[in-house]
Formats: C-alpha cells, sequence, structure tokens
C-alpha cells in the first residue's frame, strides 16, 4: 500500500470539510455521528497482486540459476516479439511442411515483463511455452545469420539449445502458474467467469476476502504437496536443484501463511459469521485478546464488545439462530472490501495516461485532468442542492485554501505563492488545520514551520 493506507484511520475533519462544501452550512457538523475516525468502520486491505507477487519475488530469488535463467528468457521473448523474425520463422516453417507451426507463431503475442509486477513472469512463460518444443526441434541458426545483437541472439541461442535451461524453464512455468492462478483468483469475482465480457467491468471484482484465506490455503497447501513428492529425477538435472525447487515452494508456502493469516482473524473473520462455528471462534479470540492485555480494532468492537450494537446477535449465531439482517448487513460490508489493485485501475495509472499524452505536464494539471469528470458532476449538482451560487462555492473553497495557518480559528484569506497553494492541497492541509500536530505523521515539524 502507498499513501492510501492513512484513509483508514484519518481523523474526522467534517467541521472543516463543511465549512469548504456547504458554507451556508446546511447540515451542522454535529449532526454527523463521525467519532474520532473519517471512516469508523473501514479496514485497512493489502493489494492481492502486489501481496502475491511478493511471494513470486521470494521464491525465485532463491534460485541460484534464476539470473541466468531470466537473461536468457528476456532474450527468447524479444527475439519472438519482433516482426521480422516472426516472419522469417513463418516462411521457414511453412517451407519445412510445418503450416500448423507457421500459424501458431503468426498468432503468437509475447507480453513484456514488468519489473515491479512479477505476476507477468507466467504470462511470458505461457506465451513462450506454445512454440518452445518447436523452435527447439527445427530452429537453424543460419536463418538468422545477419542479426545486428549478436549477444541477444547468442542468449536467444543458448536457452533452445540447452536442456538445462529447458528444465529450468519447465519449473518457472509449473512454479508461476501455481501462484499466479491463486493471484487471478483472488483479483476475480464469484459472478463472472474470466471469460466473461462483463467481467472486466464487474464492481465485485476482488472482493473475495470472505473465501480468500480457506481457498489460499488449500491452494498453498497443494503446491507444497506436490513439492514434497519430488525426487532427484523429477526433473533429471540433479541433487542441487531438486533441493532449490522445494526450497523455495517451502519459502513461499510458509511466507504466504504468514502473510494471510490476518484474514482468519478478527475483524476480518466476522465476514464469515454465517460458517458454523466461526461465531463462537470470534468471541473467544475477543476474550483471549482481552486477556492478553490486546487494544482490538474498533471494528471488531462493533461486532463483539459485550453491550455493543451487534455482540448479542452474534451470541445468538453461537446458540444456532440464524444471523439477523443488521449482523448480515455487517458482514457484507467487510465481505465487500476490495483487494483487486488491478494495473490501469489506480490513480497512479490514470495520472500516468494523461502526462504521456501531455508534453510537459505538472502534478496539478495532471491531477485537475483526473478530477474534470468530477468536477463538472459538483457543478451541476452542489450548486442546487446547497442553494449556492458557483461564486459563493468558490469563494468558501479559496479562502479556506488559502487562510493564514497560524490562525486556525480564524478563516483570515490571504495572498500566497502558487507553489505554496499547490503544497496545501497536495497535503491536504485545508482539511488538518485543526487537528493537532502529532496527529499528522505526514507533515514534518520543518514543513509545518515553512507554511
Amino acid at each position: 500500500m502507498g499513501l492510501e493506507h492513512k484513509i483508514a484511520d484519518f481523523p474526522a475533519c467534517w467541521d472543516l470539510w463543511f465549512q469548504v462544501f456547504d458554507p451556508k452550512r446546511h447540515i451542522a457538523a454535529s449532526e454527523l455521528d463521525a467519532g474520532t475516525f473519517l471512516f469508523p468502520l473501514c479496514l485497512l486491505a493489502p493489494g492481492w497482486k502486489h501481496m502475491v507477487d511478493l511471494w513470486i519475488r521470494a521464491g525465485l530469488t532463491r534460485l541460484t540459476f534464476f539470473p541466468g535463467f531470466v537473461e536468457k528468457l528476456k532474450a527468447l521473448a524479444t527475439f519472438l516479439r519482433s516482426d521480422n523474425n516472426k516472419q522469417v520463422l513463418i516462411r521457414k516453417f511453412k517451407a519445412l511442411g510445418m503450416a500448423p507451426v507457421a500459424e501458431m507463431i503468426e498468432v503468437l503475442s509475447v507480453p513484456s515483463f514488468a519489473a515491479w509486477r512479477w505476476g507477468t513472469l507466467y504470462f511470458v512463460c505461457r506465451a513462450v511455452h506454445g512454440v518452445l518444443s518447436s523452435l527447439r526441434s527445427h530452429f537453424h541458426v543460419a536463418w538468422f545469420r545477419n542479426q545486428r545483437d549478436a549477444t541477444q541472439f547468442g542468449l536467444v541461442v543458448g536457452a533452445l539449445t540447452s536442456e538445462l535451461w529447458v528444465a529450468q524453464f519447465k519449473f518457472i512455468l509449473w512454479f508461476t502458474a501455481w501462484l499466479g492462478d491463486l493471484m487471478s483468483w483472488g483479483c476475480g469475482c464469484d459472478c463472472h467467469a474470466p471469460t466473461d465480457p462483463d467481467f472486466e467491468t464487474c464492481p465485485f471484482k476482488g472482493r473475495r476476502i470472505k473465501k480468500l484465506y480457506l481457498h489460499a490455503k488449500a491452494c498453498l497447501d497443494s503446491g507444497l504437496a506436490i513439492a514434497n513428492a519430488w525426487t532427484t529425477s523429477s526433473w533429471n538435472i540433479g541433487r542441487e536443484f531438486w533441493l532449490q525447487a522445494q526450497t523455495a515452494v517451502r519459502l513461499v508456502h510458509r511466507l504466504a501463511f504468514r502473510r494471510i493469516e490476518f484474514l482468519d482473524t478478527i475483524p476480518y473473520l466476522c465476514a464469515r459469521l454465517d460458517e458454523e462455528g466461526i461465531a463462537a471462534r470470534c468471541i473467544s479470540q475477543w476474550q483471549e485478546g482481552l486477556d492478553a492485555g490486546k487494544r482490538h480494532h474498533r471494528v471488531s468492537a462493533q461486532f463483539l464488545q459485550p453491550g455493543g450494537p451487534l455482540r448479542t446477535d452474534v451470541e445468538a449465531v453461537v446458540a444456532s439462530n440464524p444471523l439477523s439482517s443488521e449482523l448480515e448487513a455487517a458482514c457484507a460490508r467487510i465481505a465487500n472490501i476490495p483487494l483487486g489493485d488491478s494495473i490501469g485501475e489506480g490513480p497512479h495509472a490514470i495520472a500516468t495516461r494523461i502526462s504521456k499524452t501531455s508534453t510537459g505536464s505538472k502534478w496539478a494539471w495532471m491531477a485537475s485532468t483526473a478530477r474534470l469528470k468530477q468536477n463538472i458532476t459538483d457543478v451541476r449538482e452542489l450548486v442546487p442542492d446547497l442553494d449556492c451560487t458557483l461564486d459563493e462555492l468558490w469563494v468558501a473553497r479559496t479562502s479556506i485554501l488559502q487562510s493564514d495557518p497560524s490562525k486556525a480559528d480564524a478563516l483570515c484569506p490571504k495572498k500566497v505563492p502558487k507553489k505554496k497553494l499547490l503544497s496545501y492541497v497536495y497535503h491536504m492541509f485545508f482539511l488538518c488545520r485543526g487537528l493537532e500536530a502529532s496527529s499528522r505523521p505526514w507533515c514534518s515539524t520543518r514543513s509545518r514551520r515553512s507554511w
């Protein structure tokens, strides 16, 4: 997680928010039961793809042969991605009477590696695997005698002619497929298959926190059982490789369980209260935490604190009664916490796409462009809803953004340089200036003084 992890425990700032967006104060901040936090029932959840990426990296970097292997794989992927090389292969295979292989190469699309997405290694291996056997059997160096980069071509030849590299490739393919399938499942949904045309736009993608622990446990245990059954002859390349392969799988199995064990504890376990025996486990974990002097999360208190709003309903479930409507809705809120962090869906991806089409674009331009659609909606809806003119909303907003930070109680507009105004906006200072300095860990003492 990046900066967004601060959202879960962000202090309540309703009063300042309504000063910006409701200058006539149609809604009193005191009417909102905001408590200490802006989102009292918010829970942190790690990005599933990032988590599995780290498991893949942890396992593969324990293999002494991996740096040399991946160098040859990258060279082979780049070779097969070249249109000129593909045309030569298609022409030669057709001349050998191997039209099906030529057709496979013609439609072959080898994806690129992403240095920060280790899961992409599986997609590269899967694409190469389809033509690897045919290339090794019929590839001739003389077909590409005029290659410009002899070093990279030498890596390609080395990969296609090495039995050792092929054995390593088979293991890497199995390893990345094992964890890649788990990654894809966690970012999917229960209502659509990955091939469904509506899958990409489904709002429930990545909301599998209820089933994730049990599914991940089964998948990890299955991979470990397969690895434990390997012998020195399983890969036909010696004892050292066998030991490294088993070590990588066992390491990932142990690391993964340490990373997902939070899903089997409260408050995340409360998403599974409709399963047999889970309600009793939740109450037991609550009591064990109190006995150990542990401070429970505020969401756990909503469910399990004696005298709390849902404790009686949880105890009724222990007594074999069905979930009440309030408890069922509370469980659904936890079950629908998103774990997906798919590429192209986050603010960073949006900003990157905007910057590529805007020469010399700065942060303010990218932010305003990304917010353009929402800003237009705000103009259309806030003006009639708040009974304000657009000028009144703008004056209220700018008066707070440009207020003197040393006078927290009085809004005293003053002129500030553009650079300092952008600093106010970026650090959300206009929403936090009424809070104590200790509650703003992202803002150093030095930067506060400069403001």
